[in-house]
């Protein structure tokens, strides 16, 4: 690949970890309840306080994405053939 991108799926991938990051609205995420958590997500909320812990949480689905749409650019010319 060499520093080209061989699909959009890189743009993409980047276009949507900015948007779950920045401009999601997702509800339980926004509105965690400490008393389902295992000790340390507990700690972890109790030390960065609530507003942090949610942000985290919407980078950590931000990156699950962006790892999902790079995965599949690699596996997009295994499973459309050109």
């Amino acid at each position: 690949m060499k520093g080209k991108w061989k699909s959009g799926a890189g743009p993409l991938a980047i276009l949507s970890f900015i948007l779950i990051y920045y401009f999601a609205d997702i509800s339980y995420l926004n509105n965690i309840n400490p008393e389902i958590l295992k000790d340390d997500a507990a700690k972890r909320l109790k030390d960065l306080g609530a507003e942090h812990f949610s942000r985290i949480n919407y980078a950590m689905l931000g990156i699950l994405l962006l790892q999902l749409f790079c995965g599949l650019q690699k596996l997009y010319p295994t499973i459309l053939p050109h």
